[in-house]
């Protein structure tokens, strides 16, 4: 059946004017038409599809008619794919388009003239790079999108006018790079998207306009540098993020004017380089974390905290998680863990920091022992210069931490360390009054300690065994 048409043989040899009417998925769209069509209507009941790469390469195509296609559900991939009209196309209104359901892959994809896209009630997945690099594209209308569940893998890549994006109710997910390189993107609005379950990796790398966003309260997961290098965002509000568990890789990698990260309560791991080079981030708090079990390898490294609170519930910490943070200056840690503290603790020794822990902190990595404390020694570094670290850095406070170390109830290996490593010499004072304190504590256990340190060749008759002696005589 040959093509319908208004127009006669003159004037499809012309080429000037020809409207090519689409009302059925059978027509044969031949090789003659792709170059001579000139406007496109597509109507009736009887197309519901638009065939993959059905009017690609229609050289003279200018317009689509969409207004009376009310069947019409699937645009499909490459629909329009190397036609002019892509390049002078402004605005795209599927209005009538009641029955339309998908946009398929590119299907409007380096459309460089395209200033607007309404999207209608109906549809349920916009498509992989759809509006892809839609360079003029200002304004993305959600607002009749109420089906809408899927935003595609780089749907609006590189749109790089595009200023705001409200995400509608019902989309489940963003895909990757959906909004990726919108350098003019300054607002994302998760208000109302209460469906939301998963933003993919990548999802708004490199949106420097973007300035701030709520979290919304049922996404799970940040995917792989999904806000990375977003050079202006200032605050992500997770106030609502009562469903989030995983923090992922280099989300926020770059963020350099991000100020906080409060924790949201349900986050069970923060991932690697999570926020690293997001310089003047000052405030890092897990104070609500309660569900945090796992900071991952460098994930505040090249950060500005001044102060950071660990979650009394993390029982893993990854190298190097606060590496090269200059500005450091409290580091609180309540868990029980000592391993936690070693970790920290090497950290920071290694990143020459030691000087953020106080003598509790340091009393903590030993005085918890669900694991030997000699292979904590191992990892932190040799017992003098555990000593000479407490002796330098908390004159005056060695004797409260050495009444609290011989207070817990697992104190002979404390006594130990104390008897073996109390000093070499009677002209510090610091030594002296801890030797005095030495007089409270179990004498008979010490002097056996002592002696069993004598005998065993490790520092035979030293100087500070002898001192130990000498108190015990003048008791």
């Amino acid at each position: 059946m040959p093509p319908k048409s208004n127009i006669d043989d003159e004037e499809e040899e012309s080429v000037e004017h020809f409207e090519f009417v689409y009302d059925s998925e059978d027509q044969e769209i031949t090789e003659e038409i792709r170059q001579s069509v000139t406007k496109l209507i597509v109507r009736g009941p009887n197309v519901k599809t638009i065939k993959e790469g059905g009017f690609k390469e229609c050289e003279n195509l200018k317009e689509v008619d969409f207004t009376e296609a009310t069947a019409l559900e699937t645009i499909g991939e490459w629909a329009f794919f190397k036609c002019p009209i892509c390049e002078n196309l402004k605005k795209v209104d599927f209005t009538e388009a009641t029955a339309l359901e998908t946009i398929g892959e590119l299907a409007f994809w380096k459309c460089p003239s395209l200033l607007a896209f309404k999207c209608p009630s109906n549809v349920t997945s916009i498509g992989e790079s759809a509006f892809q690099d839609c360079s003029k594209l200002k304004e993305v209308n959600f607002t009749q999108a109420t089906s809408l569940q899927t935003i595609g893998l780089h749907a609006f890549l590189n749109c790089g006018r595009l200023l705001t994006f409200k995400c509608p109710s019902n989309v489940k997910t963003i895909g990757v790079d959906a909004f990726a390189i919108c350098e003019n993107l300054k607002e994302v609005d998760f208000t109302e998207a209460n469906a939301l379950e998963t933003i993919q990796e990548q999802a708004f790398r490199k949106c420097p306009s973007l300035l701030a966003f709520k979290y919304p309260c049922n996404v799970t997961a940040i995917g792989y540098a999904a806000f990375s290098e977003c050079e202006k965002l200032e605050e992500v509000d997770f106030t609502k993020a009562t469903a989030l568990e995983r923090i992922g890789y280099r989300a926020f990698y770059k963020c350099p004017s991000l100020l906080a990260f409060n924790c949201p309560s349900n986050v069970k791991t923060v991932g690697q380089y999570a926020f690293q080079q997001c310089e003047n981030l000052k405030k890092v708090d897990f104070t609500k974390a309660t569900a945090l079990e796992t900071i991952e390898y460098g994930a505040f490294t090249d950060t500005g905290p001044e102060m950071v609170y660990v979650a009394p519930n993390v029982t893993v910490v990854g190298k190097n998680i606060l590496q090269n943070c200059p500005k450091l200056q409290s580091l609180k840690i309540p868990s029980v863990n000592p391993a936690i503290h070693i970790r920290l603790y090497t950290a920071l020794y290694e990143d020459q920091r030691k000087n953020v822990f106080t003598l509790d902190d340091i009393v903590s990595v030993y005085a918890c022992n669900p694991i030997k404390n000699s292979e904590l020694l191992e990892n932190v570094g040799d017992e003098k210069s555990i000593l000479d670290q407490l002796r330098a850095k908390y004159i005056g406070s060695i004797v409260d931490g050495s009444r609290r170390l011989l207070s817990i109830p697992d104190r002979n290996w404390w006594l130990q360390f104390l008897v073996n490593n109390v000093g070499d010499g009677t002209d510090d004072p610091d030594m002296r009054t801890l030797l005095d304190h030495l007089k409270t504590v179990d004498i008979k256990r010490v002097r056996q300690l002592a002696e069993t340190k004598d005998q065993s060749g490790r520092v035979a008759k030293s100087v500070a065994s002898k001192h130990i002696q000498k108190v015990f005589e003048e008791r």
